[in-house]
């Protein structure tokens, strides 16, 4: 009885974070994909060079993300605390799987008060497959990592992407273009991709070579 809990309890939290195995295409499924994916932007041996000059962030309906406050006590556990995440990020370079830039964070608790900003230097990783890691490095060297997938959302490309630290989140990550309005009103913060970037100004790591 008590291990088929457990067995439960673990396909529950499997669920709740979206990672429910019959709802992602299959690697190959992913990979064809990727493949015909702007042509002139990318090559065979290569599905992802496209990624260059993109910028994602977070789309309203995943903004939310949580965390624990406090420690657990023999009288008291901690508390579960609502917070809003908007997370930036630039890719201003690309090669053989691997891309960099600019990472930039806003949080605030759900039940409002001050949003922290945080800059963070990327550099990340994408398998041919459309698997990704995003690397990313804050002023006091401090690293964190979330892992993904390339997934398409009607049509389009997304980061499926989950980080689990300080505090989890995990997000449909899409493309914002100059074109579009989430480029000049970001969800939550309400700032332009440009204001939230000019928080954190040379954070794009310098890469002199790159073979």
């Amino acid at each position: 009885m008590k291990l088929n809990k457990i067995r439960k309890g673990v396909l529950l939290s499997i669920a709740a974070f979206g990672l429910q195995i019959s709802a992602q295409p299959s690697i190959a499924d992913t990979h064809a994909m990727a493949e015909k994916e702007d042509s002139k932007a990318s090559t065979p041996s290569d599905p992802w060079t496209w990624l260059e000059g993109t910028t994602w962030i977070v789309p309203p309906n995943n903004v939310p993300a949580y965390m624990l406050a406090g420690v657990r006590l023999p009288d008291k556990a901690p508390a579960l605390v609502a917070l809003n995440d908007q997370t930036v990020y630039t890719i201003e370079g690309y090669k053989n799987g691997f891309f960099w830039g600019t990472f930039v964070l806003a949080l605030q608790p759900a039940s409002g008060g001050p949003i922290s900003y945080g800059c963070s230097s990327m550099l990340s990783t994408i398998s041919p497959d459309g698997q990704v890691v995003i690397g990313s490095t804050t002023d006091n060297g401090t690293n964190n990592m979330g892992v993904g997938q390339m997934v398409k959302v009607k049509g389009q490309w997304t980061m499926k992407n989950l980080k689990v630290g300080s505090y989890t989140h995990w997000a449909y990550m899409v493309q914002s273009k100059p074109t579009d309005p989430s480029y000049h009103n970001l969800p939550f913060v309400h700032l332009s991709v440009q204001e939230m970037l000019d928080k954190c100004p040379n954070y794009t790591p310098t890469i002199p070579q790159l073979d």
